[in-house]
């Protein structure tokens, strides 16, 4: 059995018909796709000129493969980023910034082509078939509803299947109500926002929801499915990636790859040795088919890993399993707690809506100083009960842990991602 996007990347790379999973023949498709790019992309770049070997087809489709190319760095792509290019300007159609934490200062910046654009739009269509049909209604609740971007090419995705989008006026708690109180099927959205609408209006109807984050915390799922009674998937998606990049089919069940313009290995930190699937890792991607600022080897800072096997709906692509957050949050060097710890504790206590997180050096001990968004109703003493949660994850006692609970706005509406801050 295959499945919408099954059929889209065997279209998408010349296979005539669905091969078993881990074949010789899917491998080597999706070599010969990116060989192409990486060709045309030392003739047009400047940088990938520079950087990639002057046999790079032969690198990909008979020798080493991908371990033959250099890694490209997120500091590499701030101040390298135009000479990437592989498009005149006027062929660019979308540059989007991102702020980064280097200490430059300066802004990641990634161009996209309308084919670029087209082709994520396909990826949205094609992974919201098992959720959304013709006359179906779809709250959206992410950025980017400007031309082009991500809600943008959300809802042009479900118009082209037939699905009617709604769009909040603006991104926030009271709107996003109004939007509901509309008729929505189906909901897509990121984690914080679609649990502070699903416990203001319990049991709405809601069928399904897709959650769009780089991490996704099981005990917020567990509450989403409580209040709606619904079932929750998971998105994996950066702007690296092309605002796509997999999509589960069923829960817990792994993300589907987005085959034809994405290929993902799982390097070890410490080693940048490349981990067989099962085992966790960065994930560091390369774009196929991508026109204006195609990628190779880009470690994306994110831990996760490829599930082994097939997948039990049949598909043959391969499966992420959901990413437990940023490198530099969770790995065993990282500061602790990591973020996906604390989330996980956090949004199992039915009081909390939202949280915050900075880090100092405190005298002798790590300082962690917790800012907490209460929910409606919250129960008196929940600064007392965040605290004793969050202590049961350090028996050692060596972290200091200061805790205020505020009702703040929650920066994930706007699409602002939780990080440590660093005080």
């Amino acid at each position: 059995m295959s499945g919408p996007l099954d059929d889209w990347a065997i279209e998408a790379l010349g296979l005539s018909a669905m091969p078993p999973a881990d074949t010789e023949a899917l491998r080597r498709a999706v070599l010969e796709a990116l060989a192409e790019t990486a060709e045309r992309a030392r003739s047009s770049s400047p940088y990938h000129g520079r950087i990639l070997p002057e046999n790079v087809s032969r690198v990909l489709t008979e020798g080493p493969g991908l371990v033959g190319l250099p890694l490209l760095t997120a500091d590499e792509l701030v101040r390298h980023g135009q000479d990437m290019v592989c498009l005149p300007l006027d062929g660019v159609a979308r540059v989007v910034s991102m702020g980064t934490s280097g200490s430059t200062g300066r802004p990641k910046r990634l161009f996209f082509s309308d084919r670029d654009l087209e082709r994520t739009m396909e990826f949205f269509r094609h992974g919201m078939r098992p959720m959304a049909g013709p006359g179906d209604r779809v709250l959206i609740l992410l950025p980017g509803r400007n031309p082009d971007g991500v809600a943008d090419l959300l809802a042009r995705a479900l118009t082209g299947l037939g699905a009617v989008p709604v769009l909040p006026e603006t991104l926030d708690l009271p709107r996003a109500v109004q939007a509901l109180d509309r008729g929505a099927r189906t909901v897509v959205g990121a984690p914080v926002p679609v649990l502070q609408l699903a416990e203001s209006r319990p049991k709405a109807g809601v069928q399904d929801v897709l959650l769009c984050w780089d991490r996704v915390p099981s005990s917020l799922v567990r509450r989403l499915e409580a209040a709606w009674d619904c079932r929750v998937l998971t998105h994996y998606g950066t702007v690296e990636t092309g605002l796509g990049g997999a999509v589960e089919c069923a829960p817990e069940s792994g993300l589907h790859l987005r085959l034809p313009d994405l290929v993902v290995e799982v390097l070890d930190p410490d080693s940048d040795q490349p981990l067989p699937e099962g085992e966790w890792g960065e994930l560091v991607v390369s774009t196929p088919r991508r026109e204006a600022m195609p990628l190779f080897r880009y470690r994306t800072g994110d831990l996760g890993r490829i599930l082994p096997g097939a997948c039990a709906c049949g598909s043959f692509l391969p499966r992420l399993d959901r990413v437990r957050g940023r490198l530099s949050d969770v790995w065993p060097k990282a500061p602790f707690p990591g973020l996906n710890r604390l989330d996980e504790v956090l949004f199992d206590l039915p009081s909390v809506w939202d949280f915050q997180a900075e880090q100092t050096n405190g005298e002798g001990a790590l300082l962690l100083r917790l800012t907490v968004k209460p929910s409606p109703g919250a129960e008196p003493g929940l600064n007392e009960l965040v605290l004793k949660t969050v202590q049961r994850l350090d028996p050692e006692n060596g972290l200091e842990i200061v805790v205020a609970v505020e009702d703040f706005s929650s920066l994930s509406w706007k699409g602002a991602k939780r990080t440590f801050n660093n005080g």
